[in-house]
């Protein structure tokens, strides 16, 4: 039944989001993502204050232009009723969520997908008709984002983009329920100022080509490490730390590449915090990412600002490739793939190069 309802929808309005089941969709809806040069939003963002007879309404901007300015969103607080002022009040602060809105990432820890009836979505001066996701993500992506439960998508068909989003989310005020709202997406043009000026774009491209400084680094358990030591191996460096929820997104990933022979490059962390800090965050989610600690000349001699930040060294110790901002493991594997050695001079040495 559901086949015959998608190729009558098909021959009616030939829709742009095609796929065979519902991990398809989701994936069709990631990559989309992944693809756009910058997108903008604005909506609004809704939760009923349980037991006070308030629904608080939160006005939203969002906008990313990848890589330079990684997904950011903006909270514009609307004016309230009394019932509402009060539970604010006694509540004395609501934390507005908006993980959300990294559409990129949908897809990464998922354990199951569903898709529900289609529905048509009813926006300001226009009807859209949406697929209807429903996404379980695993324990570790759901603590990330304090969810509770599963989180359902509405995904336009002729667009692939995602306009509503509903979950619940787990806080020091108890569990929470959510519906955000995108009543207008452009896609392209500049970012807007105000992302602009959160924003730092950080392209140390002078780094490309240079050989890497020969650092002293040490684990969490104080094994010490020299990147000279490195040689004649391909090392991909992943620069963040436990603050960095895009960071958290991509960990693992990195520990699957750490531990697959095949993938043939020698995977690190890189963090300013201590081993004590890493420690604690990698016990508390338990992961196993092999991470370099106390690593601040590292940053500073690789010319890490925002985070995170991927580094590609060959097997000469060249710099081939730096990236700023989430990747997907597909986007990893297509970053390591797709560089290529840089041919130095054989006298070539990491001195004088003002590395």
């Amino acid at each position: 039944m559901r086949c015959a309802l998608l190729v009558t929808a098909f021959l009616l309005s030939a829709p742009a989001l095609q796929a065979e089941d519902a991990n398809d969709l989701l994936r069709a809806v990631s990559d989309k993502y992944e693809a756009l040069t910058s997108y903008e939003f604005d909506g609004v963002q809704i939760t009923t204050l349980s037991g006070t007879g308030c629904t608080l309404e939160i006005g939203i901007k969002g906008a990313a232009a990848l890589p330079e300015f990684p997904p950011g969103i903006q909270f514009q607080g609307r004016k309230l009723s009394n019932i509402c002022l009060d539970a604010v009040t006694k509540l004395g602060f609501i934390s507005t969520p908006g993980q959300w809105s990294y559409f990129s990432v949908i897809a990464v820890g998922v354990v199951s997908v569903s898709e529900l009836p289609q529905q048509i979505l009813r926006l300001p001066g226009q009807e859209i008709r949406c697929a209807v996701l429903e996404v379980l993500y695993d324990d570790y992506h759901r603590r990330l984002r304090s969810y509770d439960g599963p989180v359902r998508y509405w995904v336009d068909m002729d667009t692939a983009l995602v306009r509503r989003v509903q979950f619940t989310e787990t806080t020091g005020q108890g569990v929470r329920a959510w519906t955000a709202t995108l009543d207008r997406i452009r896609i392209g043009g500049p970012p807007p100022s105000w992302l602009v000026n959160v924003s730092t774009p950080w392209k140390p491209q002078s780094l490309i080509g240079k050989v890497a400084p020969d650092l002293e680094l040490r684990t969490t358990d104080n094994t010490v490490i020299h990147l000279r030591e490195l040689r004649n191996r391909v090392v991909l460096l992943d620069f963040w730390d436990t603050s960095c929820g895009a960071c958290e997104e991509e960990i693992p990933t990195f520990e699957k590449l750490q531990s697959e022979a095949s993938f043939g490059v020698a995977v690190f962390g890189v963090t300013q915090e201590t081993a004590s800090e890493v420690r604690k965050w990698l016990s508390e989610y338990n992961r196993s990412f092999l991470t370099f600690v106390d690593a601040k000349k590292a940053f500073d001699e690789f010319k890490v600002g925002p985070i995170p930040v991927l580094v590609m060294i060959d097997r000469r110790g060249a710099v081939v490739g730096y990236e700023l901002g989430f990747r997907s493991e597909q986007a990893i594997r297509e970053f390591v793939r797709k560089q290529r050695p840089v041919v130095l001079p054989a006298n070539l040495n990491s001195q004088g190069l003002g590395f």
